[in-house]
This record gives structure tokens, sequence and C-alpha cells, in this order.
């Protein structure tokens, strides 16, 4: 159940993480949207502490996950199901194929 404190939490991380990918100076549209989020994080926190009861225990009603502890695989994985995606929607389709398969 998330807490005040797991929305703070949730900002620090995407806060040092912003930092860290600004220090490679190549990501900057990257910095801007992860800290973009951070501060999300923190607003919720302090203005929409809307809360849920489950199981006996109230916490906060603001995230799609429960914490930033993903195994590294899942990363690589995630990395992975991503290239298959890119490589699969930027598949050039021969134009007189494209073409046939809107009739």
């Amino acid at each position: 159940m998330l807490t005040k404190q797991h929305e703070i939490d949730f900002g620090n991380n995407d806060q040092a993480a912003a930092k860290v990918i600004d220090g490679t100076s190549k990501y900057h549209s990257w910095t801007v949207i992860i800290s973009f989020y951070s501060a999300l994080h923190f607003v919720r926190s302090k203005v929409f502490p809307i809360t849920e009861t489950v199981n006996g225990k109230t916490g906060l009603i603001t995230a799609r996950y429960r914490n930033y502890n993903f195994d590294p695989s899942l990363a690589t994985r995630a990395l992975e199901y991503l290239d298959a995606i890119k490589t699969a929607c930027l598949q050039t389709i021969p134009p007189d194929t494209a073409e046939s398969q809107l009739h």
C-alpha cells in the first residue's frame, strides 16, 4: 500500500535518475520528462492525498507500481522488447502491399 512517503521516495528516485541522465549531456529531453514526473510525485504527496483501504491497510492511490526495486533482468528484457517493437513498427511496407490492405 502506498503512503505519502512512498510518493516522496518515488520523487527522489526520479530526481536522482534525471540528474544521472543529465550528466550524459546527450539525452536532455529525458531529463525534462523525468524531472516532470519527479515533480508530479511531490505534488501528489502534498495536494492529492487520496487514500484507499485494502485488507485493513490504508494508503495513497497514485501509482501503477509499488516500488522501484526491479530486477536488472527485467530492464534488460524491457530493452529487448523495445528493440523488437521498434523493428516491427519501422519496417517498410511496399506501397502496393499497403494500398491493397486498404481495400
